[in-house]
């Protein structure tokens, strides 16, 4: 009975000076492994689509990010010694993933809106782009915003366009889409009568894809015309900050107009 009560005795110390050595350093202080926070702090997660060039897309050949929001991060991230960290996702989810704690930016094609602007912050504008009407390459019929009346529109869910064009009544009927590019195939093989969408992203669309059977109207008057920023989660003015500064920066040395330049697209920051 003594060994056994002496055995326990030795285990309990035994395990006592273990738990102490794993929880001090050699002087007895306490120590409190920061790596994971420090290599949280060096990272800046961004949230972005796959499907919307020449904004952001995913380049299939390398399996990477590329468009004119990603080049706009990736000089950012230079700037402010962070590594971009690039999370692709549908449109209707970049909100929610903000909202989320998932990432820390939003940079795509996401016009700054009255309504956005009550769930998230902007920073300043960094882009900006109208509405394109695109319509089957044998259509004469459709030319303005008023001509889709009963019509079978297409639309990207979570867009401004899909809510305009609700809120029109002009279409017959409204058919939404995940991906801009399926929505022009689905055009192209005449399921649709119109699609409304980014300009840009229906030109370098078509251009792109010789096989598809549309045309972008070159006249049409688009509806909604405003400046894309960088979404940040509501009440993080300090982030907020920081972005403003850099991209103050991008402006003045001419980067941003660089990456406009390189992507063949126009915006009038003044």
């Amino acid at each position: 009975m003594k060994r056994i009560k002496l055995t326990i005795t030795c285990i309990l110390l035994l395990t006592i000076m273990v738990l102490t050595a794993c929880g001090s350093d050699g002087d007895g202080t306490s120590t409190t492994d920061n790596s994971a926070e420090t290599e949280s702090d060096n990272v800046l997660r961004v949230a972005s689509t796959p499907t919307g060039p020449p904004y952001t897309f995913m380049n299939n050949e390398t399996e990477e990010m590329e468009g004119i929001m990603i080049d706009i991060a990736n000089a950012i991230g230079e700037r402010l010694d962070k590594e971009i960290e690039i999370h692709p996702m549908t449109f209707a989810s970049l909100i929610q993933a903000l909202e989320g704690d998932k990432v820390d930016v939003i940079s795509a094609g996401m016009v700054m809106t009255d309504e956005r602007r009550e769930v998230i912050d902007f920073t300043d504008e960094v882009f900006g782009f109208g509405e394109g009407l695109v319509v089957h390459e044998d259509n004469n019929e459709i030319h303005s915003f008023e001509d889709l009346e009963g019509k079978n529109v297409g639309s990207q869910k979570g867009t401004i366009y899909h809510d305009l064009l609700e809120e029109s009544g002009l279409p017959e009927s409204i058919t939404v889409y995940e991906a801009i590019g399926d929505m022009l195939q689905e055009l192209s093989n005449g399921r649709l009568d119109a699609v409304i969408t980014d300009e840009p992203v229906s030109i370098y669309l078509k251009e792109n894809n010789p096989n598809f059977k549309i045309k972008i109207i070159n006249d049409y008057e688009s509806q909604i015309v405003d400046g894309v920023g960088l979404g940040v989660a509501k009440g993080n003015d300090e982030l907020v900050n920081d972005l403003n500064e850099v991209i103050a920066e991008l402006r003045e040395d001419g980067t941003l107009q660089e990456i406009y330049d390189e992507w063949n697209v126009s915006w009038d920051l003044e």
